[in-house]
C-alpha cells in the first residue's frame, strides 16, 4: 500500500503521490488540509489522530451555573455534549453575557 510505504507516523503530512498507478514518496512531505469549510470551527491537525474540527462552547455546569467557562469540543461530539449539558451554549461565554451575567 502506497501510504504504508511512505508513512512518517504523522497523520498531518502528505507523504506520497500516485501517478500512472506508480507510488512515489515525497522528499518534502506537505501538510494535510483540515479545513472543513465551516467558519464556526477551529480546524487543526494533531499528528497522532489527524484532523480535528473544534467548536468553542460556553460550558454552564447544571449543578453550579455560576461556574460557567469556555471549552473546545470536537464538532462531531457537539450533539451528544448538548444532550448531557443542556445549559451549554455555542460560542465563547463573553458572547452570552446577557444570558449569564446578572
Amino acid at each position: 500500500h502506497c501510504q504504508d510505504l511512505c508513512d512518517d507516523n504523522n497523520m498531518c503530512t502528505v507523504t506520497h503521490k500516485v501517478s500512472n498507478n506508480q507510488c512515489s514518496c515525497l522528499t518534502e512531505p506537505g501538510q494535510i488540509n483540515c479545513d472543513d469549510g465551516d467558519p464556526s470551527t477551529e480546524d487543526r491537525c494533531e499528528p497522532t489522530i489527524g484532523c480535528e474540527h473544534l467548536v468553542t462552547m460556553c460550558h454552564v455546569p447544571q449543578d453550579n451555573p455560576l461556574n460557567f467557562h469556555g471549552i473546545s469540543i470536537n464538532k462531531a461530539a457537539k450533539q451528544n455534549h448538548m444532550v448531557n449539558n443542556p445549559l451549554d451554549m455555542t460560542g465563547p461565554c463573553k458572547d452570552h453575557c446577557q444570558d449569564l451575567c446578572d
